[in-house]
């Protein structure tokens, strides 16, 4: 059980990554959200997580702008 859960998350965890690198924040955000959830202490996760926010919220207000 303990490794097909280690293993849930690794795929959502890449998932993101491949999402982010490709410009996909908002997938990258849904994918990271998933593991969050599981295990916030998962590699990386929190920051990828708010590093995606915070891009998202920089591009939504730049297309904003007049």
């Amino acid at each position: 059980m303990k490794r097909s859960e280690d293993a849930y998350k690794e795929v959502h965890y890449l998932k993101g990554i491949q999402s982010f690198e490709e410009e996909k924040l908002r997938e990258a955000i849904e994918q990271w959200q998933v593991v969050n959830s599981m295990d916030p202490d998962y590699k990386q996760v929190q920051n990828y997580l708010l590093r995606a926010q915070k891009l998202l919220e920089k591009v939504k207000e730049l297309k904003e702008v007049p």
